[in-house]
C-alpha cells in the first residue's frame, strides 16, 4: 500500500503533467474550431445532409471552373448535380468542354451515372449531347 506521504508526492508530480496536457487540448480545439480543422470523414447519408443548402461557389472565370479536358471527357451525374473532375458544373459548361476534347478515335464523352443520380440530369445531358452530335458512352448504359 502507498503511504499518505508518498500519494501526496505523486500527486504533486503529476500536476505539472495534467497542466500541459491541459493546455494542449485546449490549443488543438482552438486551433480546429478557429480554421475549421477535421471536416468530418464525408460518410454522411442523403438523409442527413438534406436540409443543408449551400449554393456551389461561382468560379472566377469559365477557364477555372474545369480544367482542360482530355478524351473522353468524363462526366459524373450525382443526383441532380453534373462533376467534371469532381468540381460540379453546369450544363452550359459542359456544352463549352464538349467543344474542346481533342478529336481522336471512340466517344468523346463518357458519362458515368452514380447511384444518386436522378433521370432529369440524365434527360437533359443526353438531349444535349445529342443536340451537339457528340457520342458518349454512358456508364451503366441507357435503357432506352
Amino acid at each position: 500500500m502507498i503511504k499518505l506521504g508518498t500519494a501526496k508526492r505523486l500527486g504533486r508530480a503529476m500536476l505539472p503533467v495534467l497542466g500541459v496536457v491541459l493546455v494542449a487540448v485546449a490549443a488543438v480545439w482552438l486551433v480546429r474550431g478557429l480554421w475549421g480543422g477535421g471536416g468530418g470523414s464525408g460518410t454522411g447519408t442523403q438523409s442527413e445532409t438534406a436540409n443543408v443548402e449551400t449554393p456551389p461557389a461561382e468560379p472566377a472565370s469559365e477557364s477555372e471552373a474545369t480544367p482542360g479536358p482530355g478524351r473522353p471527357l468524363v462526366i459524373q451525374i450525382d443526383g441532380h448535380d453534373y462533376r467534371i473532375g469532381g468540381r460540379a458544373v453546369t450544363l452550359e459548361q459542359i456544352v463549352t468542354n464538349v467543344g474542346r476534347v481533342p478529336a481522336g478515335d471512340g466517344p468523346a464523352v463518357r458519362v458515368e451515372r452514380l447511384g444518386t443520380s436522378r433521370v432529369t440530369a440524365e434527360t437533359d445531358l443526353a438531349k444535349k449531347l445529342d443536340e451537339l452530335g457528340v457520342r458518349a458512352e454512358w456508364v451503366p448504359p441507357l435503357q432506352q
